[in-house]
C-alpha cells in the first residue's frame, strides 16, 4: 500500500488548490463585481454562497462516502471543484449584469458543493490513517490550507497583473484537474477494508457512531467550531475595501492575504507538538485571545484609537493566522478524543450490553469530519452575509472592535462551559490521556523487537491502575 504520507501530501495539495482558490476570490472577486454594477450586499451573499451546499454536502457526505467510496467520492468532488473555478474563470469575459450574477451563483453553488465533498473525505481519510496521531494528521492537512493561499496568492499577484481575471483562475482550474488524475492514479481506496469491518460487526457495535452527538462537548465543539469560522471570514466581504480606501494597488491586494496564511501553516505544522505539553483546551483558549487581537488590529481599532497604517492591519492579519489553527486545526482531535471517551447513558440497557458496545472508529471520524464541515461552512456562509450590514451601520472600525469583543466573550463562554463539566466530572481533572494511547504516540516504545513483550505488560499493567 502507498506510504500515508504520500497520501497526505496528495490530499494537501487538493485542499491547498481550495483554499488558493477561496482567497484569490477574496482578493480579485469584489472588484469585477463591482464594475458590473453589484451593490456590497451582492457580492458578500455571492462570496458567502458556496456555504449553502457546502452545508447540505456535510451532512449527506459521510453516506455518499459508504456508497461509493473514498476514493470514488474524492476524484469527483475534485473534479466538480474544477468545472466551478474554470466557470467562475469565465465571468471575466461576461458584461451583462444578470448573466454575470447568475453565473457567479452557478459556479459558486458547485464549488461549495465539491469543497464539502472533498474536505470531508479528506479529513476522514487522514483520521484513519493517522489514527496513532490524529492531530498530527490533521495539521498537515490544515499547512495545506496555509501553503495554498500562499503559492495562488503569490502566483496570481503576477498572472493578474499580467494577464488578468480569466487567465488566474484557468490556472487554478487547470492545477485542480491535475491533482484529479493524481488521485485516480495513486491514491488508494480504503471502502473494501471499511465495509468488511461493517459486515463483521454486530448493528449493536455501531452504536456509538452517533449516540457521541450526546455529549454536550461534542456539541460544543462544533459551535465553536461554527462560530470561529463566521468571526474569521467575516472581513473578507470588506477588506479588499479597506485596502482601497487605504490606497493601496489592484495587484498587491492579493499579497496581503499571505500575512495570515504563512503564520497559519506554520502554527499547523508545529501544533500537534505542543498538544504533547498542554491540553487541546489552552490551545483553544489562546486561540480567541489571538482572535480578538486581530480584530483590533485589521480595523484598526476606533475604540482604542489606533492609527489607519496598513503594516497595523498585515500585522492583525498574522494574528488571525495563528487564531485559525489553533481553533480549527485543534477541534476535530478534541472531537475525536471526547468520542473515543463517550459513555453510554441509558437507563434501559444493561450494563452487560453496555460493555459491548465499542466504538466504531471509521464511522464515527465520517460523521465528526461531516458535522464539523457543517458547522464550518454554516459560519462561512453567515459571515460574508452579515459583515457588510454591520458594516455599513456603524462603520468597519466599529464593526471589528464589535468582532474583537464576540471573541472575547466567546472564550469567556468557552471557559465557564469546561469548568462547570469539570467540577460535574471531578476525574477529568487530572486532564490525561489513555496512558496507553501516550505511549503509542511517543517515538521512544517504538524501541526494539525483544523489549515489546516488556513494554506492552507495564504499559498494560499502568493503564490497569489509572
Amino acid at each position: 500500500m502507498i506510504n500515508r504520507l504520500v497520501v497526505i501530501i496528495i490530499l494537501a495539495a487538493g485542499v491547498s488548490l481550495v483554499m488558493g482558490y477561496a482567497y484569490t476570490t477574496f482578493a480579485y472577486f469584489p472588484k469585477l463585481a463591482h464594475d458590473r454594477d453589484l451593490s456590497q450586499s451582492l457580492v458578500g451573499l455571492t462570496i458567502g454562497l458556496n456555504s449553502l451546499p457546502f452545508m447540505i454536502f456535510s451532512i449527506a457526505s459521510p453516506f455518499l462516502m459508504k456508497k461509493f467510496g473514498r476514493k470514488t467520492y474524492l476524484a469527483v468532488s475534485q473534479l466538480s471543484l474544477t468545472v466551478g473555478v474554470f466557470i467562475f474563470a469565465t465571468l471575466d469575459f461576461v458584461k451583462n449584469k444578470q448573466i454575470f450574477l447568475t453565473l457567479s451563483v452557478l459556479s459558486r453553488l458547485i464549488v461549495g458543493a465539491g469543497m464539502s465533498s472533498y474536505t470531508t473525505a479528506a479529513y476522514s481519510y487522514t483520521t484513519i490513517l493517522y489514527k496513532d496521531n490524529i492531530q498530527k494528521g490533521i495539521g498537515r492537512i490544515q499547512a495545506g490550507i496555509g501553503i495554498g493561499p500562499i503559492v495562488c496568492l503569490l502566483a496570481s499577484t503576477f498572472i493578474f497583473k499580467w494577464f488578468g481575471f480569466f487567465v488566474t483562475f484557468a490556472v487554478i482550474s487547470a492545477c485542480m484537474l491535475i491533482v484529479t488524475l493524481i488521485i485516480v492514479i495513486f491514491v488508494p481506496d480504503i471502502k473494501d477494508e471499511a465495509e468488511q469491518e461493517q459486515e463483521e460487526t454486530p448493528k449493536s457495535m455501531t452504536y456509538k457512531s452517533w449516540h457521541i452527538f450526546r455529549d454536550l462537548r461534542i456539541i460544543g465543539c462544533i459551535i465553536g467550531a461554527g462560530l470561529a469560522m463566521l468571526l474569521i471570514d467575516a472581513p473578507s466581504a470588506l477588506v479588499a475595501d479597506r485596502f482601497e480606501e487605504l490606497k493601496l494597488p489592484e495587484y498587491l491586494k492579493g499579497l496581503t492575504f499571505l500575512f495570515s496564511n504563512v503564520p497559519f501553516t506554520f502554527t499547523s505544522l508545529v501544533l500537534h507538538r505542543f498538544t504533547k505539553i498542554s491540553h487541546r483546551k489552552i490551545i483553544i483558549c489562546f486561540g480567541w485571545i489571538f482572535l480578538a487581537i486581530g480584530f483590533l488590529l485589521i480595523g484598526p481599532s476606533g475604540l482604542f484609537h489606533f492609527p489607519e497604517r496598513v503594516w497595523l492591519i498585515l500585522f492583525g492579519f498574522s494574528f488571525f493566522g495563528i487564531s485559525y489553527a489553533s481553533l480549527i486545526v485543534t477541534n476535530i482531535p478534541l472531537m475525536q478524543e471526547y468520542a473515543s471517551q463517550y459513555e453510554i447513558k441509558d437507563d434501559n440497557m444493561s450494563e452487560t450490553k453496555k460493555e459491548q458496545q465499542e466504538f466504531d472508529y471509521k464511522t464515527t471520524t465520517g460523521y465528526i469530519s461531516g458535522a464539523f464541515n457543517l458547522s464550518f461552512g454554516l459560519g462561512t456562509m453567515l459571515g460574508p452575509l452579515i459583515s457588510p450590514r454591520i458594516s455599513a451601520g456603524i462603520g468597519y472600525r466599529g464593526f471589528t472592535d464589535l468582532f474583537s469583543g464576540i471573541s472575547i466573550l466567546s472564550l469567556l463562554i468557552f471557559i465557564t462551559f469546561n469548568l462547570l463539566h469539570l467540577c460535574q466530572n471531578p476525574k477529568q481533572l487530572r486532564n490525561q490521556r489513555d496512558p496507553l494511547e501516550k505511549a503509542m504516540n511517543t517515538s521512544e516504545n517504538i524501541s526494539k523487537p525483544e523489549e515489546d513483550i516488556s513494554n506492552r505488560e507495564s504499559l498494560l499493567k499502568s493503564y490497569d491502575t489509572s
